[in-house]
């Protein structure tokens, strides 16, 4: 059988060149109209609600944030909802089907906070900066040693450190939240 192949793509060796020709051709001209990004974005759409409050323990925050859960339950193509709760603040991550415009997800998302009722020490909730599960670049906490309250730390992050972070990602997904912590209050995390 590959005796006869090579013996007729030698009998025709001005066709098989040909044919090579044209589909290294196609095959250039597919390879220029792909969409090649640096870093393709594998995570499925997702949205992001944060909610802040202000010293509170994760158990209680896990509690009070269950209306936000069980409010986006009923949001079609949602795939899963995973809540976290730090100190301090809580964050529910609603992922949604594989072809899910994040645009619409978000609107659907938004509709449903408005009707969400949560106790009056919690903060209005959030829908964070339109990005991926992936997107989260870093994090990172201001601690001072005593010399610097809370609302120190919050003015150097916002006007040394998140200008000069910005430039960086060139995005203004920047985000700052306050913790308090136990014993001190004297701690800024932000992402």
């Amino acid at each position: 059988m590959i005796e006869y192949l090579i013996k007729h793509t030698f009998h025709h060796r001005w066709f098989v060149l040909g044919l090579a020709i044209v589909v290294m051709g196609a095959g250039l001209f597919a390879a220029r109209q792909l969409p090649i990004d640096a870093y393709p974005d594998i995570s499925p759409p997702a949205v992001i609600v944060i909610t802040e409050f202000p010293g509170r323990a994760p158990e209680e925050i896990e509690r009070q944030v269950i209306p936000i859960e069980i409010a986006m339950r009923s949001i079609p193509k949602v795939e899963s909802i995973k809540l976290e709760a730090l100190f301090g603040i809580s964050h529910v991550d609603i992922v949604f089907e594989e072809g899910t415009d994040v645009w619409w997800a978000r609107q659907q998302v938004g509709e449903k906070l408005k009707n969400v009722e949560l106790p009056e020490e919690a903060g209005i909730p959030e829908i964070a900066a339109a990005g991926t599960p992936s997107g989260e670049i870093y994090r990172y906490a201001l601690i001072s040693d005593g010399a610097h309250n809370v609302m120190d730390l919050r003015t150097i992050n916002e006007w040394v450190i998140i200008p000069r972070l910005q430039p960086l990602w060139e995005s203004d997904c920047v985000r700052h939240f306050r913790r308090r912590g136990s014993l001190s209050h004297n701690r800024l995390s932000t992402w």
